[in-house]
């Protein structure tokens, strides 16, 4: 979403072309965001070098994209017009998008994590000793457990952080800390491989992938390996497992928010949507596909 400039006068338009100027050093991401968009239209050709300053050390990758376009348009001399500006492209979209799941989780939280939590002090305070084990406490506790999924998918659909690291020390050190429980989880290599991308996001993404695969695979000879690489241009992750596995025409429907194939019981449907909302973060995808021999195949790709 591009911000609209209503026809204003030469001097209150280079108002605002300082203001925008300005707010790119600011520390939200999200004013920045603002500035660089509202910069397309009133940045002027003495802004150039301030804005490719910007861009070098600006870290939120929709800011970065939305000072490419400035650029672009500087650069091709192209005078913003009101009938001459430009749709919102899909990456506008998609951040607009991911902004307003941000926001609408960070709301939610705000307002019913301490609701949650006054309700379970209050019959804490009044069942005593009847409260450990009731079923009030499984319901305030699954309550719990829901909120910590919102959380992620909120935190799955943050600005990724781009940064250069050790893909196999990311992963091996993720893995060290999941329960796998009888099933074996085999990792395919030891060997540095260095790679491009938020990190964060690529272990919120894995880490869900992990889990659901483990889910998947309950009895003590199933196991479950992780291989990974970089080549020709893209990163990925691959998660097998020997489980129950999917059924091919619930692949499409598995990423959607409240789907899942492990019963209602314990599940929200939320692992598979906070793993594509992570990678898309990133430019990327996520593939699942059904194993000919059993099983599942879950995928992690994005851009280098």
């Amino acid at each position: 979403m591009r911000l609209v400039l209503p026809s204003t006068s030469g001097k209150a338009k280079l108002t605002q072309r300082e203001e925008a100027l300005q707010a790119l050093s600011d520390d939200s991401a999200m004013r920045r965001l603002r500035a660089a968009r509202a910069l397309f239209d009133v940045a002027i050709a003495a802004d150039r070098a301030a804005i490719a300053a910007q861009l070098e050390r600006e870290e939120d990758s929709w800011t970065q994209r939305a000072l490419e376009r400035v650029l672009a348009r500087l650069r091709d001399g192209a005078v913003f017009t009101q009938s001459t500006q430009a749709d919102p492209d899909e990456n506008d979209l998609e951040g607009v998008q991911a902004q307003a799941l941000q926001l609408a989780t960070k709301q939610v939280l705000h307002e019913v994590r301490p609701a949650i939590q006054a309700v379970e002090s209050a019959t804490r305070l009044n069942l005593g000793e009847r409260f450990a084990g009731s079923a009030t406490e499984a319901a305030l506790t699954r309550l719990t457990e829901l909120l910590a999924a919102l959380q992620q998918l909120g935190d799955a659909a943050g600005a990724p952080r781009i940064q250069q690291f050790d893909l196999t020390e990311s992963i091996t050190s993720l893995l060290s800390t999941v329960e796998s429980g009888p099933v074996t989880v085999t990792v395919a290599r030891t060997d540095a491989v260095l790679v491009a991308g938020d990190s964060a996001l690529i272990n919120l993404a894995l880490s869900n992938l992990v889990r659901n695969a483990l889910e998947a695979s309950r009895e003590g000879d199933d196991s479950v390996i992780v291989n990974w690489a970089r080549r020709e241009g893209e990163a990925w992750i691959s998660v097998l497992d020997n489980g129950v596995g999917l059924p091919e025409d619930a692949l499409s429907a598995a990423t959607e928010v409240g789907t899942t194939t492990k019963g209602e019981q314990g599940h929200f449907g939320l692992g598979l949507p906070i793993s594509l909302r992570a990678i898309e973060s990133l430019s990327g995808r996520v593939i699942l596909a059904p194993r000919k021999q059993g099983g599942s195949a879950a995928e992690i790709r994005w851009p280098q």
